[in-house]
């Protein structure tokens, strides 16, 4: 048995937590609390802490905070049955894994369950749920965030999708969390995270071949998110990424997958045949592409390259495609400049009703 010590803040006491769930659910709670004097130097209260994890039955407390967790507990459940929210993070490999580290074995899968907040689970828990009602979900967040602001907004587009209907089906939401955090200066930033790219592709694209061909899979991504997304679908094709591509057979190509791409930070051409993304196509079943010509972000996308006529997809869009034709039948684009207008942040998309209920309905296949 492991334990992740991780930098868990300090949880004020809570006695409503005992009346309401019994006393398994207060000893967790304490149990935090001893975990957290780890930070302050007190070696016993991490072994007290340690010990009533042991007691209640808790293999493994990760950092985070519970309460953020907690508060979507009560969504969890409906009357199409229990959703499931997990996390997958590479950010145990460090920004540039080797070749034999980018295994999906390797990966860190944490769940997120009431009162404890996230548990280190195995990967064969993940994979163990072979339900085909069950629609999987899986986010990929932008640049400049760390693990606590990407649990955060993966909990906030679950409680997006939790709205979407009574009548819906079960949801398992997956949180894949790779390293962009903020790097200075911003120039620097912004081509360190590029590169790193096709790296969580890659990662992505394995993790994917792995799931059961039964159940539907979703996929939703935020600026350099879809750019994640744009590599792992064009490596599920059948395409080359960086000299990496999947063993031959390990993606059915008859199998369809559901895309979001907000705001996306990559070239409009990439997804054309014979292009950097050109398979990618191969395995969408319908894609939603946002654009804004007013992103202040995506105006500067030239800049990545230092190529002028460079433009990105998520403020131009697919290149030969109007509002009133579509050059795939596959594909959607949906013109946001009017209501987001001179935003990128995720925030904003999120909290215009179109873009959300348009979203939803793709990520969810209605």
């Amino acid at each position: 048995m492991r334990y992740c010590f991780g930098r868990i803040g300090p949880l004020a006491p809570n006695y409503g937590l005992m009346r309401g769930n019994g006393l398994r659910t207060f000893l967790r709670s304490c149990a935090v609390r001893c975990l957290s004097s780890v930070r302050q130097g007190r070696r016993f209260g991490g072994w007290l802490g340690s010990l009533l994890l042991v007691l209640v039955g808790v293999p493994c407390v990760s950092s985070g905070e519970c309460r953020t967790c907690a508060s979507v507990q009560s969504s969890l459940c409906h009357q199409g049955g229990c959703d499931e929210i997990w996390e997958v993070s590479t950010r145990c490999l460090g920004p540039c894994p080797c070749d034999a580290m980018m295994r999906t074995a390797n990966l860190e899968f944490r769940g997120c369950e009431d009162a404890v907040g996230w548990v280190c689970k195995s990967m064969d828990e993940f994979f163990a749920n072979h339900d085909p009602c069950v629609i999987t979900v899986v986010f990929v967040h932008g640049n400049r965030m760390n693990r606590q602001s990407v649990r955060e907004r993966g909990l906030s587009w679950y409680r997006d999708l939790s709205r979407c209907g009574a009548c819906r089906p079960p949801i398992r939401l997956v949180i894949w969390s790779w390293i962009s955090d903020p790097i200075k200066p911003i120039t620097q930033d912004v081509r360190v995270k590029a590169a790193r790219t096709p790296t969580q592709s890659f990662l992505l694209a394995q993790f994917l071949s792995e799931l059961d061909v039964g159940p539907k899979v979703s996929l939703m991504g935020h600026s350099y998110g879809a750019r994640v997304i744009g590599g792992a679908l064009h490596m599920l094709g059948g395409g080359q990424l960086r000299g990496r591509s999947l063993p031959t057979g390990s993606w059915c190509t008859r199998r369809r997958l559901r895309v979001v791409m907000w705001a996306a930070a990559f070239e409009n051409s990439w997804l054309l045949p014979g292009n950097f993304f050109g398979c990618a196509l191969r395995v969408v079943d319908q894609l939603l592409i946002t654009c804004n010509r007013k992103d202040p972000v995506l105006k500067r996308y030239w800049r990545l390259d230092g190529q002028r006529n460079s433009q990105a997809l998520g403020q131009v869009g697919l290149p030969g495609m109007s509002r009133r034709k579509c050059s795939w039948a596959n594909v959607r684009q949906v013109y946001v400049t009017h209501s987001v207008g001179r935003r990128h942040q995720w925030q904003k998309y999120a909290d215009e009703p179109e873009i959300r209920r348009c979203t939803c309905r793709n990520a969810l296949w209605q």
